[in-house]
């Protein structure tokens, strides 16, 4: 899958699938690592969508 680290012979833990997400380190999944894991690679990271928020409010919105 998608999923393994690019410099060592491992996947990702949750942990740290969680961070590259932008999560917090107390947010909780459960089920299997598959499912957490496929829940994770869903969602839109919340720094992303901040600075997608920001960019067009400051290049669209503010402009009107």
């Amino acid at each position: 899958g998608g999923i393994c680290h690019p410099d060592e012979d491992r996947t990702f833990t949750i942990r740290e699938l969680k961070r590259l997400s932008s999560l917090p380190d107390d947010f909780r999944l459960t089920g299997t690592f598959n499912k957490r894991a496929e829940r994770i690679g869903r969602m839109n990271p919340a720094k992303m969508v901040e600075a997608v928020a920001r960019s067009l409010y400051e290049k669209v919105l503010a402009r009107c």
